[in-house]
């Protein structure tokens, strides 16, 4: 529509440059552009068309609102979701170290028997001896 416009004014400023009619070529094409312009069938279809086009902006922003709501609602659950896995990975890393600890211990404390007999055997075998 727009490109139609402008090929119509481009069309009629050739014209009245072209034109040897001059001053009245223009203002015939004056007036008759103002008639038309002020046509009410044309000035209702501009006034429906603007009516079209506030609903339509009006409709893709609530749309828009829409999606957007959405996407953080998305993304929300996804962030809760990597929240609760990280939880449970801690959790989990918690408990093996808790638990490799305590097999440690479990170790160190069957070692320290295990020397603290060896020592005693070589005490009895040093004092038979």
């Amino acid at each position: 529509m727009r490109g139609r416009l402008l090929f119509l004014a481009g069309l009629a400023t050739g014209y009245l440059i072209g034109s040897r009619a001059g001053r009245r070529a223009y203002d015939r094409l004056t007036t008759k552009a103002r008639e038309v312009w002020g046509d009410p069938n044309l000035q209702r279809v501009v006034a429906q068309t603007e009516q079209a086009a506030r609903e339509a902006a009006a409709l893709a922003q609530a749309k828009v609102s829409d999606v957007l709501d959405q996407a953080t609602a998305a993304a929300k659950a996804e962030h809760d979701k990597a929240a609760t896995v990280a939880e449970k990975t801690a959790r989990a890393a918690r408990k093996t170290a808790s638990d490799t600890v305590d097999n440690a211990t479990d170790v160190i404390d069957d070692v320290a028997a295990k020397a603290s007999d060896v020592i005693d055997d070589v005490k009895r075998t040093s004092d038979t001896d």
